[in-house]
């Protein structure tokens, strides 16, 4: 049986699906170091990581301005 590698989730990854770390961390209600920290291997979090991985695409905005 041939099992498929599931794409490391990273700080770029996150980006290239169109989220900030801001963004996300607010979408999961988590705090964004907590989520940095875990996104970079300094922490471990597998329920964290799935919901990462569960996100929903989005066209990335890093700034928004204000009017």
């Amino acid at each position: 049986m041939e099992t498929l590698a599931q794409e490391p989730i990273t700080k770029q990854w996150l980006y290239g699906n169109g989220w900030t770390i801001e963004e996300a961390s607010k979408f999961l209600g988590c705090h964004k170091g907590h989520l940095s920290r875990v996104l970079s291997g300094k922490r471990k979090s597998k329920r964290l990581l799935k919901r990462v991985h569960q996100l929903p695409y989005k066209e990335l905005q890093l700034r928004k301005i204000k009017k």
